[in-house]
């Protein structure tokens, strides 16, 4: 049974039939949710359940509606819900249990997640008892405009990017953590606009490495390629979650055909891609509307930031131990490895002059002299 496959062929045939799932908006019914515990489904279910097109958000397994003494009527078709299951050393860890200590044996990884499924039927599918239907929550009733929805939503995003507005085109670029923004006046709509917004801002900019330290943005990836095509989906998926929340129907985004055939040949040919993508964009999502679901991601970025400073530092006070990637990495006849010593020694020389530290104040004599050899190496001595 390959889950993945199950996942992307549901997508797919959204898709052939001319309906982008993660462009139907919840209206006022608010985020699908399941009919007995209330909680709100996540990740590729929110898009799964809401492409459906009823107006119920409420979902449930055939055991839950039996139990509540109601049945499924007779010909009504399941829709899948993906969740993972997580195996610690082997076993499978519980909701709410610690993780088992079991000694891990070689090449064991310590957790190791598996995706699965069940099926639910919304609740317009079934008979329920009056005593049930009566008891539903109604859908809360939006407080505030779509538009000052967003303005409040990007007021209390931790950390955010700067914003700036200029020329014609929107983007973001990561190396000095900026959203770029055409002037407001230039789009249709200020729906239009904070769907844009929030492709950049709530999509590609959470993956900076102060935030959640996602890999497709940290590292340059072809126009095209996989990585680039998952990052492009993560943020598609992104604005239309944050546009849903806000209150903001996503009929300015694009669904031409051309669009369609697009993500069409990307599914057919990566499976994952398509779930991959949407648990990322609800980790950003989580971050942009500082849930605390994802401190744990925010503080792996953190440490992983960290941990390249610190390694930073070390290649630069060390020059023998150099990674091969950095020594085969050449630029104008140095390595990035060469830039960094050479930068790590000026800032020491200027802090020097600066609080007029004593000439004994430096590198072990071992280390500095290694630093001196490196920088009167010959260019051709350093290449081989």
């Amino acid at each position: 049974m390959d889950v993945y496959q199950i996942i992307t062929d549901r997508i797919i045939e959204k898709l052939e039939a001319g309906t982008v799932p993660w462009h139907k908006p919840w209206r006022s019914i608010g985020e699908p949710r399941n009919l007995v515990s209330k909680k709100s489904y996540r990740g590729i279910n929110v898009w799964l359940l809401t492409a459906q097109g009823y107006t119920s958000p409420y979902w449930a397994t055939v055991r839950q509606i039996n139990e509540l003494g109601g049945s499924v009527r007779k010909g009504e078709k399941t829709t899948p819900v993906v969740f993972w299951r997580v195996y610690s050393g082997g076993v499978e860890v519980k909701a709410g249990e610690p993780e088992t200590q079991t000694p891990l044996t070689e090449g064991q990884s310590k957790r190791r997640f598996v995706l699965r499924y069940f099926s639910v039927f919304n609740t317009e599918q079934c008979d329920l008892p009056v005593s049930v239907t009566e008891r539903l929550a109604l859908p809360k009733q939006r407080q505030l405009d779509p538009i000052e929805a967003c303005e409040k939503i990007l007021a209390n995003m931790p950390d955010p990017p700067e914003i700036v507005h200029a020329g014609d085109k929107a983007f973001y670029s990561p190396a000095i953590d900026r959203v770029t923004m055409p002037p407001r006046s230039l789009f249709e709509s200020a729906e239009e606009y904070w769907c844009t917004l929030w492709h950049e801002a709530g999509g590609h900019a959470t993956g900076h490495p102060k935030r959640l330290n996602r890999d497709s943005i940290k590292d340059v990836a072809p126009f095209g390629s996989p990585v680039y095509s998952l990052e492009e989906l993560l943020a598609e998926l992104s604005a239309a979650y944050l546009c849903g929340i806000a209150g903001i129907e996503t009929r300015t985004i694009d669904n031409s055909a051309a669009y369609i055939a697009g993500w069409l040949a990307k599914l057919r040919s990566e499976k994952r891609m398509v779930v991959t993508a949407a648990a990322q964009a609800q980790r950003a999502c989580d971050y942009v509307l500082n849930r605390t679901s994802c401190s744990e991601q925010v503080s792996r970025g953190a440490r992983a930031t960290r941990g390249r400073r610190v390694r930073a530092t070390r290649t630069a006070i060390n020059p023998g131990k150099a990674s091969r990637s950095n020594t085969a990495q050449r630029a104008g006849g140095m390595t990035h490895h060469d830039h960094a010593v050479r930068a790590a020694m000026s800032s020491l020389e200027r802090l020097r002059r600066i609080v007029k530290l004593p000439p004994a104040f430096d590198l072990p004599p071992d280390r500095d002299q290694s630093r001196q050899n490196m920088e009167r190496k010959p260019q051709a001595e350093q290449r081989q």
